[in-house]
Parts: C-alpha cells; sequence; structure tokens
C-alpha cells in the first residue's frame, strides 16, 4: 500500500507537470487551423477573424463523458446570444466522427464538431491530460454534481468512451486579430470558462 501511494503521487506529480508545459496565454497568437466539421464542412480561423468573428473554442473530451455532455448543453443554450455578437463558437472532441454523429443527430447541436482523434488540435493549444486533475475531480462536489446532472441528459443514450480519461477540458477565446484573448484551463474535469463574462 505504501509503495502504491508512492507511486500514484509520483504520477500524479509527472502527468500535472506534463499538463503545465506549453499553454497558451492572453496576447500569444492562436495556433491556425483549417479542418473539417464532423459533417464535412470547412472551417478555418483565417477565415472566421476576416468576417470580423470572434471564435470561441471549447475542447471537451468525449462524447460519452457526462460532464462534458452537460457543457454541450450550456454552449447550445447560450449559441445565440453569443452567435448575435459575432462569437462563433468550435467544439473539439477526442470522439471518432461515427461516434459523434451519432451523438450529434441525439443532441441536435446548433454549432460545428470537430473530431480529434489524433489529438492535433489538443497538443497545438496546449490542452492536456492529468492523472493530478482527475483524482481532484473525485474530491470535488462541483464535478460531482455535474456528472449527475449530464447523466440524466443523456436519457437512455450511451456512447464509446472514446477519448482519455485523464483529459482535462479548456476553452479558448481568439479575437478578430487570431490573438489569445483568453486561455482557460481546467483545473479539473467539468471547470470550463464562465460564458457569461463574453456577453456585452
Amino acid at each position: 500500500m505504501k509503495h502504491f501511494l508512492k507511486y500514484t503521487v509520483l504520477i500524479a506529480f509527472i502527468s500535472t507537470a506534463l499538463a503545465n508545459g506549453q499553454k497558451l496565454a492572453q496576447g500569444d497568437a492562436a495556433p491556425t487551423f483549417k479542418t473539417e466539421t464532423i459533417q464535412g464542412e470547412s472551417i478555418d480561423l483565417d477565415s472566421l477573424n476576416k468576417d470580423g468573428k470572434t471564435v470561441l473554442i471549447a475542447f471537451l473530451r468525449y462524447a460519452g463523458c457526462p460532464v462534458c455532455n452537460l457543457r454541450v448543453h450550456k454552449l447550445s443554450e447560450q449559441y445565440e446570444d453569443l452567435k448575435a455578437q459575432d462569437i462563433q463558437m468550435i467544439v473539439v472532441f477526442e470522439s471518432s466522427k461515427e461516434t459523434l454523429l451519432a451523438y450529434t443527430k441525439d443532441a441536435d447541436l446548433p454549432f460545428p464538431i470537430v473530431s480529434d482523434e489524433d489529438s492535433v488540435f489538443y497538443d497545438s493549444f496546449g490542452v492536456r491530460k492529468s492523472f493530478g486533475k482527475v483524482l481532484k475531480t473525485a474530491f470535488n462536489k462541483d464535478a460531482k454534481a455535474k456528472m449527475k446532472e449530464g447523466k440524466e441528459l443523456y436519457g437512455d443514450k450511451e456512447y464509446a468512451r472514446d477519448g482519455a480519461l485523464t483529459r482535462i477540458p479548456a476553452d479558448f477565446v481568439i479575437n478578430t486579430k487570431g490573438m489569445i484573448k483568453t486561455a482557460y484551463y481546467g483545473t479539473y474535469i467539468g471547470d470550463h470558462l464562465d460564458l457569461d463574462g463574453l456577453k456585452n
């Protein structure tokens, strides 16, 4: 037991150190990207900036994550308000395209969804995995409440757990010049940027 705890602490320390590396900050140039949504539509940051749009990129975990499911519903609720302010929302999941197509068919989501199974965008934005932050989640009452609510929102639907259990979410607001306005890295699963601060 003593050795188990020692190795657990060591793994948590290493994981947290990796999670804290290569993060973006306010004023940094946002990584440029051009990709396709799960529906096959082209989307790229430069075009959105040229159209005068601020971009909110929400990095979640996988479709089968209850806390992420709750976040998706919250994003949907605020989509029209943010759209009216020329804020374009993009949501990135680790899940496969197949899983996400099934998920979005059931949830009827209004914003673009990107599948990043190979962690290309997660890595470029410094969105890391952290065993230590997952442990922190286990003792967080807020996270537990969000998990319960997210499970209820699934109804009788179930989706593949096709993503890393240790992935921690993050949110980025990118201004019309392609610069990071806000870089919010979650401190536990279910810790997200408060969207009310984006509204005029």
